[in-house]
């Protein structure tokens, strides 16, 4: 089993300028859209979240509840295809809006901004109210998201880290304590049912929140304007489970995460979170996660729909990010991740690791800039890939349009660490594919390795327009692990053109390439233009 070359391939998905189906001027972008075919084949253009009114009948959630008078704020993620993706509002309530595409800085140069692909209404009228998202992509692919907005009081339940007004939970004024609504994990909540609004302060003296459907709410969501900040570890064991707006502060990782999914549930979604100062030094070597998927043994795949957006990374995990096991379809996307305590010297885990058993990854318009930290050989991103006891064929992670720079030791990219865990379960030739596509990437004495490791797996990286700045000139870094069960079908890279890469002189201190390299800008590398 193979993936063809995507230069030599009959099919090239070009930019364009067209239409939208509603008539409005798509924005283009110079260079190719969808050239990697394993991106656009594999992965077609989906709705990822909200998920439609019908796979959600009956369940209270932060897409479809609102109420009177509150500020309405509803992400739209789109995934596969051909992105950058265009948002626009087909059908909703009077006053809504979307920002429908990536913002241009002073340069001209496209990122997405924290309201990007956002449906916001600053103060919802009452009632029900029917909504249509129409995503296009490059390619002219569109998709429709659709659901059922309710805008009703009695649908919200409110908390606070203390009870004011009466304490009961009917609304801002009267917010219940969170103890109160919270006592224990086969203990009915008052909130059960309804979307669970957090006004801000600090929640303490609580212990591991274990979030079960038969007992909790399973929508969390800070109200507009306010920063609740949880000092505890929240295990999600319930399908269709979100969480907004919350800041995690100081959360010791004596387990697996600080936001932990230890069962096999689907369409989890966190947006605009934050991870504060969330370590433990008695973990550096272990699995730990800000966001942790830890359950391995029941069965590979079973989570599907993982959606991690624009979160806030800081000082966290010893180093940062997430660990997942049998995650079947993510993304994770606009997230940021900052090191400012001078305590913190070195990189111990990969900010993005996606492991054994993730079938179908999306990782794209992501930051970590942090150039006085030495990267370990885990990297800011290790794919690990581990293929498990699986009956699926197919792995495939893509990486577009980040922007990664690491100290001057350690590997910034790690992929394809792949293995077969049990061989008899294992589909010979398993394929693993992963593309990376216009990345900045700086630091690291080799910037991207490829790691071969375990047999009957086919490994094959896709590396194509990336901008690469390392302190070793060989920066693209094969390796073949020698191990007891060597692989027939080793790792390879394809693609790895060199128009814009050396050991210094690439990025200035944004992230963005000098001038010396500006007629790469909006070709190579993560910087998007439009055309003139």
């Amino acid at each position: 089993m193979g993936v063809r070359n995507p230069q030599t391939a009959s099919l090239s998905l070009r930019s364009y300028q067209g239409r939208s189906k509603s008539g409005i001027i798509l924005p283009t972008i110079r260079n190719d859209f969808g050239i990697i075919l394993p991106f656009v084949s594999a992965k077609p253009l989906r709705q990822f979240y909200p998920r439609p009114s019908e796979a959600t009948m009956g369940i209270r959630h932060a897409h479809n509840t609102t109420y009177p008078g509150a500020k309405y704020e509803c992400l739209v993620q789109a995934y596969g295809g051909s992105p950058p993706y265009l948002y626009e509002i087909v059908r909703g309530a009077p006053g809504m809006t979307i920002e429908g595409f990536l913002t241009a800085d002073g340069s001209g140069d496209l990122w997405p901004t924290s309201s990007y692909g956002v449906l916001t209404h600053d103060s919802m009228p009452s009632g029900s109210h029917s909504i249509a998202i129409r995503c296009t992509d490059q390619a002219r692919n569109y998709v429709t998201f659709e659901w059922v907005l309710d805008s009703d009081l009695s649908l919200n339940f409110f908390t606070a880290p203390t009870a004011s007004g009466s304490g009961l939970g009917t609304s801002e004024a009267n917010p219940m304590a969170f103890a109160d609504v919270y006592k224990g994990a086969t203990t009915n909540s008052p909130a059960k049912g309804r979307v669970l609004r957090l006004l801000g302060g600090s929640y303490t003296g609580m212990p591991t929140i274990e979030v079960d459907a038969g007992f909790q709410p399973t929508s969390f969501a800070a109200v507009s304007g306010h920063t609740p900040v949880f000092t505890f570890i929240l295990n999600n064991h319930a399908n269709d489970f979100f969480i907004s707006g919350i800041k995690f502060l100081g959360v010791p990782v004596s387990s697996f995460g600080v936001v932990n999914f230890p069962n096999l549930n689907h369409r989890i979604t966190a947006h605009r979170i934050t991870f504060d100062g969330c370590t433990d030094s008695s973990t550096e070597t272990a699995n730990v996660a800000c966001f942790g998927a830890n359950d391995l043994t029941s069965g590979l795949y079973a989570r599907e729909n993982i959606c991690i957006v624009d979160c806030t990374f800081k000082n966290s995990i010893g180093l940062h990010g997430y660990d997942f096991y049998a995650v079947d379809s993510y993304v994770f996307e606009r997230n940021i991740c900052i090191i400012d305590n001078p305590a913190i010297t070195a990189q111990t885990h990969a900010w993005i690791f996606p492991k054994a058993g993730c079938y179908g990854g999306q990782i794209a318009y992501n930051k970590y800039d942090n150039p006085h930290i030495p990267a370990s050989s885990d990297g800011i991103i290790q794919i690990y890939n581990g293929v498990g006891e699986n009956s699926k064929s197919r792995f495939i992670s893509d990486i577009y349009y980040n922007k990664f720079r690491t100290g001057a030791s350690g590997n910034t990219i790690r992929s394809n660490a792949a293995r077969n865990l049990v061989t008899l379960l294992v589909v010979p030739s398993v394929l693993v594919t992963n593309t990376f596509y216009r990345n900045n990437i700086s630091g690291g004495t080799n910037t991207v390795g490829n790691c071969d490791f375990d047999f009957n797996v086919e490994k094959q990286s896709f590396f194509d327009k990336n901008a690469i700045q390392s302190s070793n000139p060989s920066v693209i870094v094969v390796s073949t692990q020698t191990v007891s069960r060597p692989n027939s079908a080793p790792v390879w890279w394809t693609n790895t053109g060199t128009e814009c890469q050396g050991t210094a002189g690439i990025f200035d201190a944004n992230m963005n390439l000098n001038p010396a390299y500006s007629a790469h800008v909006g070709n190579i590398g993560a910087q998007l233009r439009m055309t003139t």
